[in-house]
C-alpha cells in the first residue's frame, strides 16, 4: 500500500481522481495536514477546520455499489467505537453524527469508469480555541468535545487499516447502518426535485431510504434529509 501525505493539499479526492485518470491506482491512500477546497456532496465544498482529518484512498466497492457510501460510514462509526470508545450516528446518505446530532464528518464517493471508486472522509476531530464552526442545514460538531492532540497522517492510516480489515457484506451493511442511524422511526422530509415526508423505516438492499407515509412505502434513492423535531 502506497500512502502519501501532504502538508497542503487542495483536495485529496481532486488528487486522485486526476492521479487514476490515465492509470490504475491500486492501494492508495492520500491525506494531508490542511486541505483548502475540499469537495462535498452535490457540488458543494467541504469546510476543513485546524483539527479537521481529511483522506481519501481507492477500495474496492461494496457487492451493490450504492452501498459503498454507507457500508463507509458503518466502519467509521464502529472505528471509533472500537478505538476510542466513542459513540457516532449516521444520517441518510452520508453524514456522520455526534451524540449531540451534530455534524462531525462526512462521506464521498467518485468512480471512474470500470476502475474501483475513490472514497472521501472529512472528519472534524475536535474544536480549536481560535476557530468558530460554520453551520449549514443542520448543526456542525465534533467527535471529540476536547482539542485533541494527534497525528493526522498516522489516524488517517489507522481508520484505512480498520476499513479493509472489516469489509462488510451487502447484508451486512444495511442491518449495521439501520442500527447505527439517528433517525430511524422519525418523521423526515427528503427533497430532490420535489419533497417526500414520512416516517423514515430504514434503508433498503440498494442503500434506498424507505419513507412510510401511510400508504405504500416510498423507495428514494436521492436527495436531502431533514429530520423533523
Amino acid at each position: 500500500m502506497e500512502h502519501i501525505h501532504f502538508e497542503t493539499c487542495e483536495s485529496t479526492q481532486k488528487y486522485l481522481i486526476e492521479r487514476t485518470k490515465n492509470e490504475a491506482a491500486g492501494k492508495l491512500l492520500v491525506s494531508c495536514d490542511f486541505q483548502s477546497h475540499g469537495i462535498g456532496q452535490r457540488n458543494n465544498t467541504w469546510d476543513a477546520y485546524k483539527n479537521s482529518l481529511c483522506f481519501s484512498f481507492v477500495a474496492k466497492e461494496n457487492e451493490v455499489l450504492n452501498l459503498t457510501s454507507l457500508e463507509m460510514g458503518v466502519l467509521i462509526c464502529s472505528f471509533f467505537k472500537t478505538t476510542f470508545n466513542t459513540n457516532l450516528k449516521l444520517k441518510w446518505p452520508n453524514d456522520i453524527l455526534n451524540h449531540n446530532g451534530e455534524k462531525v464528518g462526512g462521506i464521498i464517493i467518485n468512480k471512474q469508469g470500470d476502475q474501483e471508486p475513490i472514497i472521501g472522509i472529512g472528519l472534524n476531530m475536535g474544536p480549536d480555541k481560535e476557530e468558530s464552526i460554520q453551520n449549514y442545514d443542520i448543526p456542525a460538531g465534533f467527535i471529540f468535545n476536547f482539542s485533541k492532540e494527534y497525528s493526522k497522517k498516522e489516524t488517517a492510516k489507522l481508520i484505512y487499516d480498520f476499513i479493509n480489515t472489516h469489509r462488510l457484506s451487502a447484508r451486512s451493511t444495511v442491518e449495521k447502518w439501520n442500527n447505527y442511524c439517528e433517525h430511524l422511526n422519525k418523521k423526515v422530509t427528503i427533497t430532490d426535485e420535489d419533497s417526500k415526508s414520512g416516517k423514515f423505516v430504514g434503508i433498503g438492499k440498494y442503500g434506498q431510504a424507505l419513507i412510510d407515509n401511510e400508504g405504500p412505502i416510498l423507495e428514494l434513492y436521492n436527495g436531502t434529509l431533514r429530520v423533523h423535531d
